[in-house]
């Protein structure tokens, strides 16, 4: 008997070693054509910095990554930055629930849903990238009321506003950093 897991049919359940996640590996038909996605279930690594890659690929088939899961990341405190692909169109609920080292968060342009306290516990975070144009309700994400600076892309600020993301700064354009001699970090957009 098949699983079934979100819209489409289980496939296999892959584990990246070396990057420490583990992914559901799903196939949908859409009409005529199969769309192979992902959903990253868990991290396990040790790393600070954490780049959710765009795709993976388990033999011959590749899978786009779509979702991060419940859960995923919860209690990982080690974890300081946090950067999620093109292509991302799902947090789920508590995905990185308590990770309070976390620093800096990267959301793609992609990124559809942001789930219910799928930040909460975040304390740490000082920077939000956003590449979202169009930005939507956050409530209960534990991102609002943030003391964290938001980034946002260049004539899109007011929507970010309107739509209640409630940062103590927002910032239109891309974020730069520069590091100085003597170790300080300092942040602005263009």
């Amino acid at each position: 008997a098949s699983k079934y897991v979100a819209e489409g049919e289980f496939v296999d359940e892959y584990s990246d070693d070396e990057k420490g996640m583990t992914y559901y590996c799903v196939k949908n038909v859409e009409g005529e054509k199969v769309v192979n996605t992902a959903i990253l279930m868990k991290y396990s690594g040790s790393s600070n910095d954490v780049d959710v890659p765009a795709t993976i690929k388990p033999g011959d088939v590749e899978y786009t990554v779509t979702v991060i899961s419940k859960l995923a990341f919860n209690g990982k405190t080690k974890l300081t930055s946090m950067s999620l692909s093109k292509g991302i169109e799902v947090i789920e609920e508590t995905a990185f629930q308590n990770c309070s080292g976390i620093k800096k968060v990267y959301l793609p342009a992609t990124l559809k849903e942001i789930g219910d306290d799928s930040f909460d516990g975040c304390s740490g975070l000082t920077a939000v990238v956003s590449g979202i144009e169009e930005p939507y309700s956050i409530a209960n994400t534990g991102l609002s009321g943030s003391s964290a600076s938001l980034y946002v892309p260049t004539g899109t600020k007011k929507k970010y506003i309107d739509a209640k993301w409630d940062f103590a700064n927002i910032f239109e354009g891309e974020r730069k950093e520069v590091t100085l001699e003597n170790g300080m970090t300092f942040a602005y957009s263009t």
